[in-house]
């Protein structure tokens, strides 16, 4: 399984006219898209062990 499949999008990037609270949102979701699959490709690990 790849991780594309399992893992939660990461958020489109802010473009254009963006403010501060755009960026930081960015970011913010994009660290939790990261911790999602983080989480899921340990959890596959541990399950294959």
């Amino acid at each position: 399984m790849k991780a594309e499949n399992i893992c939660a999008d990461y958020p489109e990037e802010p473009n254009g006219n963006f403010t501060q609270k755009d960026v930081a949102e960015y970011v913010i979701d994009g660290k939790a898209a990261w911790m999602d699959c983080r989480n899921k490709a340990e959890s596959l690990t541990l399950i294959t062990k």
